[in-house]
């Protein structure tokens, strides 16, 4: 966008400076929208295109000496080059990206989220919860058996955090939706159907409940256009919606200017009981009733803006991304299916309960789907 600083957004997105075509030396009259640079002479295009690398988190400078050296939670003596041991610096810096704070640096463009003080203040739901305070690390990374670096098998078997970091399960590709569960992904939000209570010829009463009670943070956390969205229907067997009604979860903005006007997500340990009444006008003998959630990253409408205002941004790493972002609903993941049941709204009884292997099928599926056809 004409108001966003693109090299800025760039410190998080590809934060290490071998990955910058250019250096940024300052701000032209102290104007965010027009850096002073200079180009990059290590600049890397292979490492570029690694995004967030190992780099990002496990190397740093020596200001005194200007030499680079890794992170590492163990320390060796053994590695090819300099490794300092620092748990806690480990353990800490994904607040460096994911808890940004400040005031809007444009009108349009406010990029600050509010995970680390939903996360502190979630200490007590953790303790009670768990027996203690645990941190990003101890449950998006949380420790396996395993080598530390593949094709060295003299190297022991030590317990390492894994590097997947499933979060809210809506993968960048199609493709890795093959791996999620292979990855540990469980959805964040729990939901349970209370009761399904027919009103004899007159409706449906359902009752739902919605939990966090696995997150140590607001659920969605971060991103503001991220919602879950819940569905509760009728409809018949050939998938035709007789009543429909829904309830979303999360942050409502407005971005011309930028500012928020609502916000009703799940704190930490936070349980909602939600209610819906449904009118049985139309419902026969093969009606059922459907509750089901999806986990949205990008609703539609704001995809359809994106392809059709992206501009054209010559990138010589990426030929074909403007193409990509003009068949968004090919390309990249939008939403994710966490929660569907089915019932009897005769009786109440449960039809089917549909793991997570089969949600995962359902958000595939969504694969090329144009955008007036999906339900987000």
């Amino acid at each position: 966008k004409p108001d966003s600083p693109a090299w800025l957004c760039l410190n998080c997105h590809i934060p290490v400076q071998n990955q910058r075509r250019t250096v940024v030396l300052g701000l032209e009259g102290g104007n965010v929208l027009k850096p002073i640079t200079r180009p990059n002479p290590q600049f890397d295009p292979r490492m570029r295109l690694e995004g967030i690398t190992c780099a990002s988190c496990h190397v740093r400078m020596d200001p005194v000496t200007g030499t680079s050296y890794v992170i590492g939670p163990n320390g060796s003596r053994l590695a090819p080059h300099p490794v300092r041991q620092d748990r806690a610096y480990l353990h800490g810096i994904c607040n460096r990206c994911h808890n940004p704070q400040g005031e809007g640096i444009t009108p349009n463009l406010v990029c600050w989220f509010t995970t680390r003080s939903e996360w502190e203040a979630a200490g007590e739901v953790l303790k009670a919860r768990y027996g203690e305070v645990r941190d990003c690390v101890s449950c998006h990374m949380p420790a396996r058996p395993g080598r530390l670096a593949q094709g060295y098998p003299n190297l022991p078997i030590r317990n390492l955090n894994h590097h997947y970091w499933i979060g809210g399960g809506v993968p960048k590709w199609y493709s890795d939706y093959d791996s999620l569960l292979a990855r540990g992904f469980r959805p964040g939000l729990t939901i349970q159907v209370l009761a399904v209570a027919p009103v004899p010829h007159d409706s449906l009463a359902v009752r739902l409940r919605l939990a966090n009670d696995r997150a140590g943070h607001w659920i969605p956390t971060a991103d503001p256009e991220r919602f879950y969205l819940i569905q509760v229907r009728l409809e018949q067997a050939d998938g035709t919606v007789l009543q429909e009604l829904r309830y979303r979860i999360g942050q409502t903005w407005r971005w011309n200017p930028a500012r928020k006007v609502a916000d009703n997500r799940l704190r930490a340990g936070e349980v909602r009981i939600y209610q819906a009444r449904l009118p049985l006008e139309g419902a026969t003998a093969r009606t059922r009733l459907v509750v089901q959630a999806y986990h949205v990253r990008l609703k539609t409408e704001t995809a359809a803006y994106l392809m059709q205002h992206t501009p054209a941004i010559p990138d010589p790493l990426w030929p074909d991304l403007l193409q990509q972002i003009r068949q968004l609903p090919r390309f990249y993941p939008m939403a994710t299916c966490i929660f569907r049941q089915e019932f009897d709204p005769a009786t109440g009884a449960l039809l089917k309960d549909y793991p997570l292997s089969e949600l995962i099928q359902i958000s595939r599926q969504e694969q090329g789907k144009p955008l007036e056809k999906r339900e987000y």
